[in-house]
């Protein structure tokens, strides 16, 4: 279900995306409305929230490509891993920092990747991402 936007806030968030270069603006014609993802918060920290874009639509599209993981088992397969009784099974996972603002995308990507509805060019005034835009 779409989710209300605050409008203020949007900007908050694409200023942010503006301002780390990871925030891409196209004409609507170059992006299929099929594909709108909806962004959602989940907290981070008390001081800042994770930026989660759900691309359910667009992955639902997407052919799978399986190569070589047709051939590895389910990860849930781990936990029935027999081990001797003086042995234990260490795992590790790093959260990363901001994980995905770290790589930047390629344009087709941003493409398959719309946040909301079409947004008039008025609200990126002055951002880096505008400029490009219209040049």
């Amino acid at each position: 279900m779409p989710r209300q936007y605050d409008p203020d806030e949007m900007a908050k968030v694409f200023a942010r995306w503006d301002a780390i270069d990871r925030l891409w603006l196209d004409d609507p014609e170059n992006v299929d409305p099929r594909d709108r993802t909806e962004l959602f918060p989940v907290l981070k920290d008390a001081d800042a929230d994770r930026h989660i874009l759900d691309r359910r639509r667009r992955n639902a599209r997407e052919r799978r490509v399986l190569f070589h993981s047709r051939l590895m088992p389910h990860a849930a397969l781990l936990t029935a891993l027999p081990l001797r009784k003086n042995m234990v099974a260490f795992g590790s996972l790093e959260d990363l920092e901001s994980f995905f603002i770290q790589f930047k995308g390629t344009v087709a990507r941003a493409r398959s990747t719309p946040v909301g509805r079409p947004i008039q060019a008025k609200m990126f005034k002055g951002s880096t991402a505008l400029r490009v835009l219209q040049h």
